[in-house]
């Protein structure tokens, strides 16, 4: 397949990604990256357009619409990539490439030394592709594998692009010029309707991957705290007690002392701040495999996988002083929160999650009853 057809092909299929890209954002307006990769595929389809109108051997000035197009194309995914990771992009980042380009290009003017142009496109490009792989390999809380596959996409891209600048240096005649560069030949022609391919493809199929994570943490995370839910925790005890070789667990029950007149005496929006205040101390200070869920109200429950009475009586009260310890300001006002706590640690045999539960939830009666603020704890088989 010759290089021009290879290209015309490499546009309609950054043009047929566009239109899905554009549909995805008209239904999904605040995850702004699907309009900067829908503005980014255009800018690639029509640069690569506008290469069978320009001639190759076309002043600057008539290469500038395609040299603004190529550089502002890639520059966009490199923008997609950070907003899909959740990051602000400065709009000096967006302009650098160009500025880059057009000081080797008044460079070369002055000097006379037209490869410096001719080499620096490639470069430049190489690095932004670069920023690009490594934006979608950063480790993330969750990895979608889709990552990977954008993240390979982009160094197949950089490498490229520098097999370019590097090629340029060692034309016979005249140094390779942007148009040239676009399209050398037709391997160059193939590796970039892969690009287009892969790049579309995947971008698609990570945000499908993201939507599916995000449906999975709204059924099992409490949409106030960012806790696990109740059902979630419930979930996890039971296929911890179904284990039939666990060590000794432990499950801590908290309750926030007087929530009550906090309500009361604020209104519910500071409510609302002190559990969130204190599901941040708490998921502070409790262990990586620990698991936190807000069982409703100002209930809460912390499963502490392989922990002894001592180990678990530590952690509650590291927890208890923990939010003691750090007073809220709520309009105007210093307030301190405490809470009570019951603890059962054991392996639970025989036992259900809901005896579990009550188990705890007696310790914590006696925690209540013997004046709050402190942590009671039962340890049994």
């Amino acid at each position: 397949m010759d290089p021009h057809t290879l290209f015309i092909a490499t546009a309609l299929v950054l043009a047929v990604f566009s239109v899905a890209f554009v549909g995805a954002f008209h239904e999904l307006k605040d995850q702004t990256f699907w309009r900067t990769w829908t503005i980014a595929n255009i800018s690639l389809a029509l640069c690569l357009a506008l290469k069978f109108i320009i001639p190759e051997d076309a002043s600057f000035s008539r290469q500038l619409p395609l040299v603004l197009l190529g550089l502002s194309g890639i520059a966009l995914f490199w923008k997609g990539a950070r907003e899909f990771n959740g990051h602000k992009v400065s709009q000096f980042w967006l302009f650098l490439p160009l500025g880059l380009l057009a000081v080797a290009g008044a460079f070369s003017a002055i000097t006379g030394y037209q490869v410096i142009y001719s080499v620096t496109p490639g470069i430049i490009l190489s690095g932004i592709a670069l920023a690009v792989a490594y934006e979608y390999s950063r480790k993330r809380a969750t990895a979608f594998s889709s990552r990977s596959a954008l993240s390979l996409t982009y160094l197949l891209a950089a490498v490229d692009f520098i097999t370019l600048s590097v090629e340029s240096l060692f034309v016979a005649a005249q140094p390779s010029t942007f148009v040239e560069m676009l399209a050398p030949d037709a391997l160059h022609g193939m590796l970039w309707l892969v690009f287009a391919l892969t790049n579309g493809a995947f971008s698609l199929a990570v945000a499908f991957e993201r939507k599916l994570y995000e449906q999975r943490q709204a059924a099992i995370r409490d949409p106030l705290t960012g806790a696990f839910n109740r059902r979630e925790m419930m979930h996890r005890l039971e296929a911890l007690l179904e284990k039939p070789n666990r060590r000794p667990f432990s499950f801590l029950l908290v309750d926030l002392d007087h929530f009550k007149s906090i309500n009361d005496r604020f209104g519910h929006d500071a409510g609302d701040e002190v559990l969130q205040h204190c599901v941040d101390m708490m998921q502070w200070s409790i262990r990586e495999k620990d698991c936190l869920a807000r069982l409703g109200g100002e209930e809460f429950a912390v499963l502490m996988p392989n922990t002894t009475a001592e180990e678990a009586t530590k952690q509650a009260e590291k927890i208890r002083h923990s939010i003691a310890m750090a007073p809220m300001s709520l309009t105007g006002h210093d307030v301190h929160v405490t809470l009570s706590a019951g603890v059962y640690t054991g392996i639970g045999k025989g036992l259900t999650p809901k005896q579990i539960l009550r188990a705890a939830d007696k310790e914590l009666y006696r925690s209540k009853h013997a004046g709050r603020n402190q942590v009671s704890i039962t340890q049994a088989a």
